[in-house]
């Protein structure tokens, strides 16, 4: 693989990518919506919730950034002006600065209340408090959970900070979700599957066969340079990717998960290139068969593959670019 074209991502990425990256805050808290209910038919609204994503950056400059305590940790509360402007205009239409500020912290204070009230996860849930702002001079914020909603048929945007112990929670609780979704209460024994990283499966005719075994003899593959690949378990298709980079090995970033292989043509000879070989536990393998997770290979990133026939060595090779296509330059053995 050219390398150099590899996206290169960052270690909190990649670590976070199987749990707090892909948190849906909506499992724990569905009852949620049920606290808000009588609210938002006295005022004759509907509320949807669009999207919630996890990241790391919170945003510069939010017209209104509050503080709150989360298991005695400071987290806070972010929203933009136009956002604020929508609540307020829905909830007090006719309200000066005073009250607006007056109906934002009572929607504060009652969004921190259902959190701790609709907790539905395992463990004990969250102890949430509000905290008045002139209390808090700052707040280490180091992962973002975004939450997009429409009220009313209008857009408001919610940012919620939070700080190194709930980011730690949060993705743990989620690895336990995705691990109790997939196995149920069933203990996971740690047991391991091979994995390896695929960047293609040729079905090659006899004749042809020795060319990819001479030293020195460069093979164009017929197909164009991407970082597309596919990931294998035990020797069966399982997950393709994304091929990257980080900390001069290679990840993968899944972005689909299920078999892809068809059937080899008669008379040929299915020769894999293979970019990595390692091992996945059953809890790993549950984390990384998310849409966006992160597999890491424990590979360094070289442009070198490994060709097999069965579960046999039969060669290696550099892999190199010719006229924008792949192709395979077999080393001495």
């Amino acid at each position: 693989m050219p390398d150099a074209r590899l996206d290169l991502l960052e270690p909190s990425v990649v670590r976070y990518s199987s749990g707090f990256l892909r948190i849906r805050p909506e499992v724990w808290l569905s009852s949620i919506s049920a606290h808000w209910m009588p609210l938002l038919q006295t005022l004759g609204v509907d509320l949807e919730i669009e999207d919630i994503s996890g990241g790391f950056d919170f945003p510069d400059e939010l017209a209104r950034v509050t503080p709150l305590e989360i298991d005695g940790e400071v987290a806070v509360i972010g929203l933009d002006a136009a956002s604020q402007e929508t609540l307020v205009s829905l909830i007090s239409p006719a309200s000066g600065e005073l009250e607006s500020d007056l109906v934002m912290e009572y929607v504060e204070r009652r969004l921190v209340s259902t959190i701790s009230k609709s907790w539905q996860g395992s463990g004990d849930g969250f102890q949430c408090f509000y905290i008045s702002s002139d209390k808090i001079e700052e707040a280490e914020v180091v992962g973002v959970v975004a939450v997009r909603l429409s009220v009313a048929g209008r857009p408001v945007n919610l940012w919620f900070g939070c700080g190194p112990r709930l980011l730690e929670k949060l993705d743990t609780l989620w690895r336990q979700h995705v691990h109790s979704s997939v196995y149920g209460d069933e203990d996971l024994n740690g047991s391991r599957q091979i994995a390896s990283v695929q960047l293609a499966e040729l079905a090659v005719p006899p004749a042809m066969l020795i060319d990819y075994l001479r030293p020195g003899t460069v093979i164009n593959l017929g197909f164009p340079v991407s970082d597309s690949v596919v990931i294998k378990l035990d020797g069966k298709d399982w997950a393709q990717g994304r091929l990257a980079q980080m900390d001069s090995q290679f990840v993968v970033e899944v972005n689909s998960v299920g078999q892809n292989s068809g059937a080899a043509p008669e008379a040929t000879t299915i020769v894999l290139v293979e970019l990595a070989r390692f091992s996945l536990d059953s809890a790993s393998i549950a984390e990384y068969s998310q849409l966006g997770a992160v597999v890491i290979t424990d590979t360094a990133a070289a442009n070198t593959a490994t060709l097999l026939i069965g579960n046999e060595v039969v060669a290696n090779a550099l892999v190199v670019e010719n006229a924008g296509e792949f192709a395979l330059q077999i080393l001495p053995r």
